[in-house]
């Protein structure tokens, strides 16, 4: 479950960034995209005769690509939505199954609480010094 939460995070960071980058030109990976993004431009500028890679150069706005990147990043970020929910219904569940407060045991850093040892308790009148004087 935590690695499927850390995995699930780590796309919805790194589709945010790459969403960042496409749409405002912001952020780390702004640097990277507008560098590949030019290199596309200047490619697809170039007379046909000129072009000798052999492919075929379509007029496609960046619109798209964005469209792209914003539903994935909204795929991560709702599969990070349920797997911590999902996360919260074990915690709560593994309490209730193993009668331990699992909640208390994260803050606290301990597990269980530490059972001492009581004597049972006596009567009123037992067990004191002078009880004996009260019989």
């Amino acid at each position: 479950m935590i690695i499927a939460l850390l995995l699930s995070l780590t796309g919805t960071t790194l589709s945010g960034m790459t969403l960042l980058a496409v749409e405002e030109g912001q952020g780390p990976l702004a640097g990277i995209l507008s560098m590949e993004q030019t290199a596309d431009d200047s490619a697809r500028e170039m007379p046909d005769n000129l072009r000798d890679d052999g492919h075929e150069y379509e007029e496609h706005e960046s619109e798209g690509s964005s469209e792209v990147v914003e539903s994935v990043h909204s795929a991560f970020t709702y599969l990070s939505l349920a797997l911590v929910a999902l996360h919260i219904l074990g915690v709560l569940a593994s309490s209730f199954a193993h009668r331990e407060n699992l909640v208390r045991a994260m803050f606290t850093g301990q597990k269980g609480l530490r059972m001492k040892t009581r004597k049972p308790r006596k009567p009123p009148g037992e067990g004191h010094r002078l009880s004996h004087l009260l019989r």
